[in-house]
């Protein structure tokens, strides 16, 4: 690969790792990597461990195109080698790494697939590089990249150094969800809603006074409920807990 080449892959892994949510990361993926890899398009693709589609996303340029065949989606996807291979048992080296149609397949059987017939020779679609991650709870996301054409080694090079550092951004990302899926469920259940107003407040960094202003009450009050705060989350200090919080600003 030349310089100029290690430079676009190394602006990529950057919007990668920075991306500060699930949504970034997929616009990241259907909108910028196709035009870093020479491929038509992407796809984010949801499913169950035993390849049952639950959603699935594509890039801007194929959204009416797919759309159109949204009823048949399901049966469609069920027709793809990715499909079938996953169900009858992909060894696990496979899953770790990104992987193609016609490393799995040959041409003509893929192009006897349903989902080739009806979908992708239209597009058209005659190879993928397949990216697995599994993100828990018995579900696993696929990405796909789309080739209108025999995946290359330097695009699937390019590939294989971008899916680690997917698999790592997505991994953070759910975790960071789940925790704050978490530390909201033990505020509802803890604090009252006027005390969960009080702390909302408390960990934008405002002083009692500004809070007893914000929300029209005195500022005894709302001594009273950070006291009850404090003592609910087993706090040390008002300082404490918007160091301990503040990740979680907005949420809840």
């Amino acid at each position: 690969m030349e310089n100029s080449g290690w430079a676009a892959l190394h602006v990529e892994i950057t919007a990668i790792r920075k991306a500060p949510n699930i949504e970034a990361l997929k616009y990241c993926v259907l909108e910028q990597l196709p035009t870093l890899l020479g491929c038509n398009s992407a796809s984010w693709v949801t499913h169950t461990e035993q390849g049952r589609l639950l959603s699935s996303e594509v890039s801007e340029v194929l959204r009416e195109v797919v759309a159109s065949y949204a009823s048949k989606a399901a049966e469609l996807t069920r027709t793809h080698p990715f499909a079938t291979k996953l169900i009858s048992g992909v060894p696990a080296d496979i899953r770790c790494k990104p992987y193609t149609v016609l490393s799995l397949v040959s041409e003509s059987e893929f192009h006897e697939t349903e989902i080739y017939k009806e979908l992708y020779r239209s597009i058209p679609i005659n190879d993928q590089i397949a990216c697995q991650a599994r993100i828990g709870s018995g579900e696993a996301i696929m990405i796909l990249f789309n080739f209108d054409s025999a995946v290359g080694e330097l695009a699937l090079l390019q590939a294989c150094i971008l899916h680690g550092h997917l698999i790592a951004r997505l991994d953070e990302l759910q975790l960071g969800q789940e925790r704050e899926e978490t530390a909201s469920e033990i505020l509802h259940r803890t604090l009252t809603a006027r005390e969960r107003e009080v702390f909302s407040w408390v960990i934008e960094g405002k002083a009692n006074p500004e809070i007893a202003i914000i929300l029209n009450i005195s500022k005894r009050t709302v001594e009273k409920h950070a006291e009850n705060i404090l003592c609910k989350l087993n706090g040390e200090s008002k300082a404490n807990l918007i160091a301990d919080y503040q990740w979680i600003r907005g949420k809840v």
